[in-house]
């Protein structure tokens, strides 16, 4: 497969302890051209399924970096509502009648199975114009197909999101709450010995309370429940007398 873009010099397939195959390998030639040959092979369908190719670099000083454009392509088109079984070659029959190809791209998943996407580039803007307009809107099948200008949204770095979690506080704030589902973990016995001594707390209470009204009612001098219980009648009788 890869030989025909150059000599190789080792071929490296990645197992796991069973000895079965990872899905990925290195290969290494001994010349950078035959490196650039190589990469235009990425992903090529093999038995169905896309060859991601890319080079071999350390992982500190490699960059992540999209590989394709992120901005407006006017050579190229994005079509989308294609039948899943669509083929590149019956995709490349329909747009070459409306210009040179430069390239035929069907977007899969890394399973191999199609999106029902694809990319067709041609080799200028003008061809790429009239393409879509007399080919969107076309009917594959039971399928009718989008096409327009292939211009990929900003890939953005994604900002932190806040993800709630069972009986725990905001992230922002770090502050841990109580769930509703939060079981006390202080054994029964210490419950127990607890209970029994708020017990004896409350009846000691009262008891105390008990003996000091007992204590109050002893202390009251005999004729003040009298002297408390007069009326008018007894006062105007008193000034009456005194008279």
């Amino acid at each position: 497969m890869f030989s025909k873009f150059g000599e190789i010099q080792e071929i490296r397939l990645i197992k796991n302890f069973k000895g079965r195959s990872k899905g990925y390998a290195y290969i290494e030639f001994p010349d950078e051209l035959c490196v650039i040959e190589a990469l235009k092979f990425d992903r090529t369908p093999l038995d169905g399924r896309p060859v991601y190719v890319s080079r071999c670099e350390d992982k500190s000083v490699r960059k992540p970096q999209f590989k394709f454009a992120t901005e407006l392509e006017k050579n190229k088109l994005f079509i989308k509502g294609l039948p899943f079984t669509c083929t590149k070659e019956a995709l490349s029959n329909i747009f070459s009648q409306h210009g040179k190809l430069k390239d035929v791209r069907l977007v899969t998943y890394r399973s191999g199975a199609p999106k029902g996407l694809a990319y067709v580039e041609f080799e200028n803007e003008t061809e790429a114009t009239q393409a879509v307009m007399k080919t969107d809107g076309l009917a594959i099948g039971e399928h009718t197909i989008s096409v327009a200008i292939s211009c990929p949204p900003d890939r953005r770095p994604q900002k932190d999101q806040f993800v709630p979690s069972l009986g725990s506080g905001k992230k922002e704030t770090e502050v841990r709450g109580k769930a509703r589902t939060q079981v006390s973990l202080l054994p029964r016995a210490l419950k127990t010995a607890g209970a029994a001594s708020s017990n004896e707390k409350s009846l000691s209470k009262s008891s105390s309370s008990s003996a000091a009204a007992a204590a109050a009612a002893a202390n009251e001098k005999p004729g003040s429940k009298e002297q408390s219980g007069k009326s008018n009648d007894d006062f105007r009788k008193m000034l009456l007398g005194n008279k």
